[in-house]
């Protein structure tokens, strides 16, 4: 559904948009700024593609509740989330448990957090590339990349 070309009516009424987004995600770009604050709509178009987190009303970004069910379901919605929340451990180690690169959206704190990127690298040990200097070189992480592939060192300088 090409969403974007609808008249504005069209883009304001709940139950069109939700059928556009539960279609193409990317159709949440082009809803009113209304239902922009939706959060079924929202929510839908976040399992889909985390990174529609950048469409959400600024309300919604700061919304703890929401972000957590968001990065839940997409741990790319980090990326979009409001700074604080981004400090935030429990929204953090939820995000980097979905999807380990989640990290790289994470505040700099939380990349030097142990907890935080050792759960990162457990569900991708790639992710070990966002983490801090000092966890790079931490051998209960190094010892979780290996496990997981031993090739990530190899790839990702430490």
């Amino acid at each position: 559904m090409a969403i974007q070309f609808a008249d504005r009516k069209f883009r304001e009424d709940k139950k069109i948009v939700l059928t556009a987004v539960k279609q193409y995600c990317n159709s949440f770009e082009h809803a009113s700024k209304k239902l922009k604050k939706n959060k079924e709509i929202a929510i839908e178009a976040i399992r889909q593609n985390g990174y529609s987190m950048k469409y959400c009303d600024k309300t919604l970004k700061q919304d703890k509740n929401f972000v957590m069910k968001s990065v839940k379901l997409n741990g790319n919605a980090l990326s979009y989330v409001d700074k604080k929340l981004k400090k935030d451990k429990e929204i953090v180690l939820s995000a980097v448990k979905q999807n380990g690169n989640a990290l790289f959206y994470a505040d700099k704190s939380l990349q030097d957090n142990r907890d935080v990127v050792l759960e990162a690298v457990k569900n991708n040990c790639f992710a070990l590339q966002y983490a801090s200097k000092k966890l790079k070189q931490d051998d209960m992480i190094i010892k979780e990349v290996k496990k997981n592939n031993k090739y990530c060192l190899k790839i990702i300088p430490i």
